[in-house]
């Protein structure tokens, strides 16, 4: 499933997508008010891709890059499944 719009195209991530986003992640400015992440290495994006990976297989999440048309430059997002806890 690549759903493409009119600015931007989603596409499952892969491993493949990677290189671009370690171009675009070691600006530093971009985590600063994400207290949950900082994936601004090389190899901690890595495994943040890997890890996300296996969340369609758990149920917990759909990762997409999402890639600009424009200026083919990839970004990525998490459609993620919330789960209530019911006590």
């Amino acid at each position: 499933m690549e759903p493409t719009g009119r600015y931007a195209r989603l596409e499952p991530l892969s491993s493949a997508h990677i290189a671009p986003l370690s171009e675009m992640s070691v600006e530093r400015s971009l985590w600063y008010s994400m207290s949950f992440a900082d994936l601004s290495t090389p190899d901690v994006l890595r495994a943040g891709v890997m890890q996300a990976q296996t969340e369609p297989d758990r149920g917990v999440g759909l990762p997409f890059a999402i890639i600009d048309l424009a200026a083919g430059i990839a970004t990525r997002r998490r459609y993620l499944t919330i789960a209530y806890c019911i006590r």
